[in-house]
């Protein structure tokens, strides 16, 4: 068993249990509350207790492995929705006003390919994968890394790419550029694949809830008490449907149209 203190916002601390065994759990559909806490069980070999009312996580599992391969996933998601925060799935950049542009989707849409041809001096690439989100809009970088897939390797020049490949064979380049503290949450886009290039402002609020729900780390496995605690945050979003062009040559000759769109302060009708 190890005890570890995480450094989280604001100088807190997350008191971090870990217990290592040869126990079996019973699968019971992932996430169920109890008094002061939620469980959370992913397989027969590992869980979770997220306390609710204090900073701490107790993780149960076989080794070491099965907690770094799951722990800032579901559980982090979970942790940070019980304080007023969302662990987002997309890809951030920032405007020179320190404002952030959200790119979420589909798995595979073309996130990491899209910003990694936006990414110059008018946007930077500020995260790749996840974002947390806290009830002021201000925005945190979940890590240093940018994942890149086949289309972005084989079509775009000049990136840095990590030798070494992750565990199911995903190769990652550095973010290399200066972390800003004070990122607000300034646009938010939903990437479609299509013949043209298109921005469309969304504005029925059960759309704009849909999309935004459907991208939150774990969502699945919450119940409904973890979900209330996230409506509060869609109010002041900028949320927008992306067309981008399902031709990646295309799709390079105008990433310079996209930068030009994407700053423009105008509303979409």
């Amino acid at each position: 068993m190890g005890k570890f203190y995480l450094k989280g916002e604001l100088n807190n601390y997350i008191e971090l249990n870990i217990s290592f065994s040869d126990d079996e759990f019973m699968f019971k559909g992932c996430v169920e509350r109890y008094e002061d806490y939620y469980e959370i069980i992913l397989s027969q070999s590992i869980k979770y207790h997220i306390y609710i009312n204090k900073n701490k996580i107790n993780c149960f599992c076989n080794n070491y492995e099965e907690f770094e391969s799951t722990f800032f996933n579901i559980p982090m998601s979970l942790y940070y929705v019980l304080r007023n925060k969302i662990l987002f799935h997309a890809c951030g950049m920032i405007n020179n006003k320190n404002e952030l542009y959200i790119f979420a989707g589909k798995k595979g849409i073309g996130k990491s390919t899209l910003t990694t041809l936006l990414n110059g001096d008018l946007l930077k690439l500020y995260s790749d994968d996840t974002i947390l989100i806290d009830c002021n809009l201000n925005a945190y970088r979940a890590h240093n890394y940018i994942k890149y897939t086949e289309e972005t390797i084989n079509n775009v020049n000049n990136i840095n790419i990590i030798p070494k490949k992750n565990l199911v064979g995903k190769q990652y380049g550095i973010i290399e550029h200066d972390d800003n503290k004070n990122i607000t949450l300034g646009k938010l886009f939903y990437v479609f694949r299509n013949d043209y290039f298109n921005v469309q402002k969304i504005y029925d609020e059960s759309v704009k809830k849909i999309y935004f729900l459907s991208n939150i780390v774990g969502i699945r496995c919450f119940d409904n008490y973890l979900i209330s605690r996230i409506d509060n945050l869609l109010l002041n979003i900028k949320c927008y449907k992306l067309y981008i062009p399902n031709n990646i040559k295309k799709l390079i000759e105008q990433a310079y149209l996209f930068i030009g769109n994407l700053c423009d302060d105008k509303e979409e009708k």
